[in-house]
């Protein structure tokens, strides 16, 4: 189970250099622009993403979405708007990046399936 986060520092998960209070668990963390980054690409892509935790040590679970591409040739349009959940869903896989310094959540992250919903 992950260190999960305090209600208080829930709405400041995604805000630049924004830390829980240091335990020694987390001596060597980093600075805290992970997040605040991904976020960024996220909306960049006309997507969303939130933050959910029951509180400390219960872990946390982030969620994004990000709509579907318009077929080739054609001028897509993005909206922040959560896409209807008529909408075909892509036959190919899809690729996903991802962007981890701890290799244990590296290679946990690799094995996840995406549902494309």
């Amino acid at each position: 189970m992950g260190v999960g986060i305090a209600p208080d520092m829930l709405n400041r998960v995604f805000d630049l250099f924004v830390q829980p209070k240091a335990t020694l668990d987390r001596s060597e963390g980093g600075l805290s622009v992970g997040l605040t980054l991904v976020k960024a690409i996220i909306e960049l892509h006309g997507g969303t993403i939130t933050a959910s935790s029951d509180g400390p040590g219960m872990g946390s679970e982030f969620t994004f979405r990000l709509p579907l591409a318009s077929p080739l040739g054609t001028k897509a349009t993005l909206s922040k708007a959560t896409p209807p959940e008529s909408e075909p869903v892509p036959n190919g896989p899809l690729r996903i990046a991802i962007i981890e310094d701890n290799a244990d959540s590296q290679t946990i992250l690799q094995t996840l399936e995406v549902d494309p919903r």
